[in-house]
């Protein structure tokens, strides 16, 4: 509940919103220009206009919501871009605005609490995301019905952070339970339960239920390709998730063929410079590496990386993994020179995003320094792989 003010100061406050509207247009104003100049890509203006609707917001009695909202459109603003470190902030400042004005167990603070977990899953953050996405799932629980679409999408986002954490028990737990919010909404056919079925599907896959994970790859991609096309960006998801449980399985010639009618789809749909297009470079160049073609490997981590370093929205971690694949190679060839500035860029990606303990830190370490070391650079290897035992142990 918000602090009660003297009069005096209410009175202060009041006036202070008069003038600052009367300085120019309104708050509503303001914002809906905002979103129209996002929504046109004018994004030096829109950034402007959120900046001052915020600023107008500020001015206004501080047990008024248009402040939290203004924070919330900067964060979007933000995680829309792709930059994450300045979207965070806003977020938690709109957060700790809703917590005071409608109290945590409100149901429209669900939204800040969900916002703010999906600017920490983009960075790597699990733990952070899992944690705000409890806190949303709690808040709908208490005030929706159980086939409430919003409570089956906080279920499969939280069962990603779980899955992530390496928590499959609790992961494939909330999956079923999301897809079961499908079914009882009346959503079976519905994108949301692909998603679902397809990500619950690859923990099957990790527990060595291949079959079973088969299977809901092929219903996912069904319902994607019967609700928005069969040339449709989703249904290269499902169809690039099926391809890898074939690459997987050692059913190389069948997951070739459908990475590259991924690789189609996706370019078609999205433009060869698309984020999503470099990861199915990045999967395919796995797939040639273990068949043993390695220039085909090296040349297509190479177009990966040149899309990554350009396209919005891609994630740190994303543009490591890429780096630590291309050494792999690079290292496998023997080019050593090459190899180790991709594996010291990619051990700095991973620990800006992930932290000096994540796991992946210690792979590309271990990798690095095993390299140097049958390099015959042992003095330099020694302290990379202590570094890298210290973290796995």
């Amino acid at each position: 509940m918000p602090a009660l003010r003297s009069p005096r100061g209410r009175t202060a406050a009041v006036l202070l919103a008069a003038l600052l509207s009367c300085a120019g247009p309104g708050w509503e104003a303001v914002n809906e220009q905002a979103k129209a100049l996002h929504a046109e890509g004018k994004d030096d203006e829109a950034r402007a206009a959120f900046e001052r609707a915020l600023e107008i917001a500020k001015g206004l009695p501080p047990d008024d919501s248009r402040r939290a909202m203004s924070l919330n459109n900067l964060g979007e603003f933000y995680r829309s871009r792709g930059e994450f470190d300045r979207a965070e902030p806003y977020y938690l400042e709109a957060v700790h605005w809703r917590e005071r004005l409608l109290g945590k167990d409100d149901p429209r603070i669900a939204e800040s609490y969900r916002n703010l977990a999906s600017v920490y899953y983009s960075v790597g953050r699990y733990e952070k995301a899992a944690e705000f996405y409890r806190r949303a799932l709690d808040v709908l629980i208490a005030h929706r019905s159980t086939d409430d679409p919003e409570i089956g999408e906080t279920l499969n986002n939280l069962a990603l952070q779980e899955y992530l954490l390496g928590d499959l028990d609790d992961a494939e737990s909330h999956y079923r339970r999301a897809i079961a919010t499908w079914q009882a909404s009346g959503n079976a056919d519905d994108t949301r339960m692909a998603l679902s079925l397809s990500n619950l599907a690859r923990i099957a896959a990790d527990r060595g239920r291949y079959d079973e994970a088969e299977s809901m790859y092929r219903e996912a991609a069904d319902i994607w390709s019967r609700r928005l096309g069969p040339a449709h960006p989703d249904v290269g998801r499902a169809l690039q998730n099926l391809a890898t449980l074939y690459r997987d399985t050692g059913k190389y010639d069948e997951a070739q063929r459908l990475y590259e009618r991924v690789l189609k789809i996706r370019e078609n749909a999205l433009g060869p410079e698309d984020r999503l297009v470099a990861e199915t470079l990045n999967n395919l160049a796995l797939l040639y590496r273990q068949r043993g073609r390695l220039a085909k490997a090296e040349e297509l981590y190479r177009r990966a990386i040149a899309i990554q370093e350009k396209a919005d929205g891609v994630a740190p971690t994303d543009v490591a993994t890429t780096l630590h694949n291309l050494a792999r190679v690079l290292d496998l060839e023997g080019r050593v020179e090459d190899a180790e500035p991709r594996y010291r860029d990619a051990a700095r990606l991973f620990e800006g995003a992930l932290g000096p303990e994540s796991p992946e830190l210690a792979v590309v370490l271990r990798n690095w320094g095993r390299m140097l070391d049958a390099a015959g650079r042992a003095d330099e290897a020694a302290p990379i792989l202590a570094r890298s035992r210290a973290i796995l142990d």
